[in-house]
């Protein structure tokens, strides 16, 4: 209401001055492209869907078996706080090695991954993207299993 006072009388407002309230040529095309914009936040639901579940089958101190829906089976392991020895067997390819606090690795494997650590406790997993905690009790060893269903 204040800026025809500052063009003064009988100045023509700026040009596209009116079309501010929604009125912009396209405007309903750019509303509606808007609305298409929800769909890309569908898509990472459907690639979290695609990588398949993870289902905890049995978990005791010394051992814990998961299934997974589809593969490849992907692991990625985090140590805190203290040292973890880990042999990680990988569709019958073995790595071993201790995990200094901070160490972080990933492992992949088709059919199957066998997991046995030193200290649990301070091992943290992650399988297909899904966070599944402390592998185990501190200085419990245990065997983990991750098999494809």
């Amino acid at each position: 209401s204040f800026l025809p006072h500052l063009w003064g009388p009988g100045e023509p407002e700026p040009e596209g001055m009116g079309e501010l309230n929604g009125d912009i040529p396209g405007g309903e095309g750019d509303v509606r492209e808007g609305g298409g914009e929800r769909e890309p936040e569908g898509e990472p639901e459907e690639k979290e869907e695609s990588t398949g579940t993870v289902n905890l089958v049995q978990d005791t101190d010394r051992l814990g078996e998961y299934l997974v829906s589809e593969g490849p089976i992907t692991l990625q392991v985090r140590v805190e706080n203290s040292p973890c020895w880990l042999r990680v067997i990988a569709d019958g390819r073995a790595e071993e090695e201790t995990l200094q606090p901070g160490a972080e690795r990933e492992y992949t494997a088709d059919q199957e991954l066998r997991i046995r650590a030193g200290n649990p406790g301070s091992l943290f997993l992650k399988v297909k993207g899904q966070d599944l905690g402390p592998a185990g009790k501190p200085g419990i060893p245990k065997d983990i299993i991750i098999s494809l269903q």
